[in-house]
């Protein structure tokens, strides 16, 4: 072939915790257990908050929230006055924001809230002359221009069905034609899109095939988590179509290196009896209602739940102090919240253990060592992250790269909680038997799977950029 490709298969939803899809316990899985006899598996912990636009866009810039601005699946925009929702929710739906709700899924989230000052790899890629192709990836931005025209139902959202899409040379995205050949074709699913990827390989033309498949993640809200072993074989078939692409499973690992990881775990949730509305639990607040504004004007805060985390949003001035020391006063005694932590006046970070009381303040440069290599001064009990101090190494156990994450995700929101395991936030409607984005090693670990990658048995989707564009320079 003209060029070596990374094949890049995200897998959302993906949890290392119960049997992985190469150890025989889901039957016969030719393709992952080619992968993984001749490849290397590890995990990689997510982003705090762990759901899929964060973690998609820590894992395509190889930044954190707090430089990548994309800080929640639901999140408050001080500067557009409303949240910004990527999720299209029965909420939005019954208030008649869904336009608005697509809009910033197909477009905004690229186009506007993904730094523009942070390259993604696509860009870096782009413009060194490798050519990239992404199916179905809700991170995709590039230098490259698509004219889009959009597929019903959703072409009367947007003016005469077309939008401009700026991303890879190759592009597809769910209910939209683009072009180039050959994500021409508009198509739903993710059948569709690995038969789109599998043409993109067959033409040897792109140093980096992305393709995303959700359904692990929606099954695993659906009906908790693990997946079971057909779901497990049907995404087998997807891999084995990609590997026919580059001809035949024997070949194809000498025709492409392949990186296999998820965006987050998944955990079990408990049901309706666990799920907090907070919206509905601190009416008394009065906080921004989902699809309203006003924040500073009618309202001093703003709640965006965001699975099993929560992010908050307070007003300047007194108005909104007042409703921050209010809101950090209620996260401490709010059943279910598992770790709150804040911003300080001062700018440190205040983390407390709900269930013991350990309180622990925070900032980056001191002396203490954390597993992935930041320094912090510490002031207070580390236990409060289940940290255990061994002079100024750390060691952690139940909180995944606790500090960083928490720096780095209360940038935008200044007052965060985390929810106990089997417990969750929700706007209303709570999402099944299984959930994510807590601060807990239940559902921040995710696996990797490496083919021609020398990436480590443990990292962070922050870290694995620079890896993926080394791969597919080095052949140049």
């Amino acid at each position: 072939m003209a060029v070596l490709p990374l094949v890049l298969v995200v897998i959302d939803g993906w949890s290392p915790h119960g049997p992985r899809p190469w150890d025989g316990a889901h039957g016969h899985l030719p393709h992952f257990q080619r992968l993984a006899r001749h490849g290397s598996h590890g995990v990689a912990v997510t982003t705090f908050p762990g759901v899929t636009p964060t973690a998609l866009a820590t894992l395509m810039t190889g930044s954190w929230p707090d430089r990548h601005k994309v800080p929640g699946i639901l999140w408050y925009h001080r500067e557009e006055d409303r949240h910004i929702h990527y999720w299209p929710s029965w909420e939005q739906a019954r208030a008649g924001h869904m336009g608005r709700v697509a809009r910033d899924i197909l477009v905004d989230l690229n186009r506007l809230h993904l730094d523009r000052s942070t390259p993604t790899i696509v860009d870096t890629l782009e413009t060194a002359g490798i050519r990239c192709a992404i199916a179905n990836l809700p991170i995709h931005r590039g230098p490259v221009p698509h004219h889009a025209r959009m597929r019903f139902p959703l072409d009367p959202l947007f003016h005469r069905g077309r939008l401009l899409i700026e991303g890879p040379s190759g592009i597809l995205l769910p209910g939209l034609a683009l072009s180039p050949f050959p994500g021409r074709r508009p198509g739903w699913g993710e059948s569709h899109a690995t038969s789109v990827a599998a043409a993109w390989l067959r033409s040897g033309c792109f140093g980096l095939v992305v393709l995303y498949l959700p359904s692990t993640d929606l099954t695993s809200h659906r009906l908790g988590p693990p997946p079971s072993a057909p779901h497990w074989q049907r995404t087998d078939g997807l891999l084995g179509r990609l590997m026919q692409a580059l001809g035949g499973p024997r070949n194809a690992l000498e025709r492409a290196r392949w990186l296999l990881l998820g965006d987050h775990g998944q955990s079990s949730v408990e049901g309706s009896d666990k799920a907090l509305a907070p919206e509905r639990l601190w009416r008394d607040l009065d906080p921004v209602p989902l699809g309203k504004g006003g924040l500073g004007t009618r309202h001093a805060l703003a709640l965006s739940p965001n699975d099993r985390s929560l992010l908050v949003t307070t007003a300047r001035g007194e108005a909104g102090a007042f409703a921050a020391q209010e809101a950090w006063r209620r996260l401490q005694h709010l059943p279910g919240v598992d770790v709150a932590a804040r911003r300080t006046p001062e700018g440190d970070l205040e983390v407390v253990h709900v269930p013991s009381g350990y309180r622990l303040r925070a900032r980056p440069g001191g002396r203490h060592l954390d597993p992935w290599g930041g320094r912090w001064h510490l002031d207070g009990n580390p236990e409060a992250l289940d940290l255990r101090a061994d002079g100024a190494i750390l060691r952690e156990h139940s909180y995944p790269a606790a500090l960083q994450r928490l720096w780095s995700g209360t940038q935008e929101s200044p007052l965060a909680a985390s929810a106990r395991p089997g417990w969750e936030f929700t706007t209303g409607t709570p999402m099944g038997k299984g959930n994510h984005g807590s601060l807990h090693a239940c559902d921040s670990w995710t696996p990797t799977l490496t083919v021609g990658l020398d990436v480590p048995a443990r990292t962070t989707l922050a870290s694995l950029a620079p890896y993926i564009v080394r791969a597919c320079l080095e052949d140049r």
